[in-house]
């Protein structure tokens, strides 16, 4: 009986893990919590890619209440005053994520995943926190900026609005940094 020669007697057929055995799970286990962890990290990304979604979303819902509540006072003619303003302030409670007006993002070290108004550009920021799933359309930045414009017909062809003779459309919240999230890291290869 080959099979119980391998067991000690006096054990009850009852015997410990071998090294190689040992090893074996040791491997499964770290191969599994591996892919665990990547996994895990994934839908950490995701769910910033949602959040900043969902805040962009209210923020545009926000401007369309200024801007209804303003053409339904018949004060339509008021909408260039919201160019460059900040759509935080028309939130009924800004996200816990936003860490208020600074005078200038240049040189400032914004926390990952938080959110300023730079007073000086009327530009809304977000630093993006996993920055190496962030692929911004040109250059390196990890930010999101965001402003709010004029949109009007530009007659005079100056690229600023001027009554007479452009017409004015409305406003909107435009992205400055068009990007878009990867489905692996940059450095992954």
């Amino acid at each position: 009986m080959p099979f119980a020669s391998r067991h000690r007697s006096g054990r009850g057929g009852a015997r410990g893990f071998t090294y190689l055995e040992l090893i074996v799970v040791i491997i499964i286990i770290s191969t599994l919590f591996l892919f665990a962890v990547d996994r895990l990290l994934r839908l950490r990304v995701q769910a910033e890619a949602a959040r900043l979604a969902y805040t962009i979303g209210g923020l545009e819902v926000a401007l369309s209440m200024q801007m209804a509540e303003m053409a339904a006072r018949g004060e339509f003619h008021r909408l260039p005053r919201l160019a460059g303003k900040n759509p935080m302030d028309w939130l009924q409670q800004p996200p816990e994520n936003y860490a208020g007006v600074v005078d200038s993002v240049e040189g400032l070290t914004l926390e990952p995943g938080k959110w300023v108004f730079d007073r000086r550009r009327g530009e809304l920021v977000y630093r993006v926190r996993y920055a190496e799933y962030f692929q911004p359309e040109q250059g390196l930045s990890t930010n999101v900026r965001l402003k709010v414009l004029l949109v009007f017909a530009d007659k005079n062809g100056n690229g600023r609005f001027e009554r007479p003779p452009d017409d004015l459309y409305g406003v909107r919240l435009q992205n400055l940094t068009p990007y878009r999230w990867l489905e692996e890291a940059k450095n992954s290869g």
